[in-house]
């Protein structure tokens, strides 16, 4: 398996109806900003909605939440997606993306566990 992600460019016309779409997936404990990054003021890059097959927030610490919102995990998100498991990995923080792959590639043996450097500054910190 490889951290990859399938990113798709969307049209301005259609975030809005893409962003209401991405709350709700949120709301079923995927994870805060997971699935959808913004990308400059007019476009909007997320993993494709109808291709998620897993997503992996209770494999690791969970932290405070509420009922509306989900519960969120402390560590990050790892979502698979696609007939072939790729992986998109989304740390809260640069420093705990280590512990983050660690806990993965114990449930995951044939994981790389070699982090992508354009994933280190794609934290949910900077939201």
């Amino acid at each position: 398996m490889k951290y990859t992600a399938i990113e798709k460019e969307l049209p301005a016309h259609e975030l809005e109806a893409d962003f209401e779409r991405a709350q709700k997936i949120e709301k079923w404990r995927i994870g805060e900003k997971a699935l959808f990054q913004t990308n400059g003021l007019f476009s909007i890059k997320y993993l494709p909605f109808s291709s998620i097959i897993k997503a992996y927030p209770h494999d690791f610490q969970i932290k405070g939440g509420c009922s509306c919102a989900g519960t969120y995990p402390s560590r990050g998100v790892v979502i698979a997606y696609g007939n072939d498991g790729i992986l998109k990995l989304i740390p809260n923080r640069e420093k705990e993306a280590d512990e983050l792959i660690a806990a993965i590639k114990s449930r995951i043996p044939d994981l790389d566990t070699e982090i992508p450097e354009r994933y280190r500054n794609e934290t949910r910190e900077k939201y």
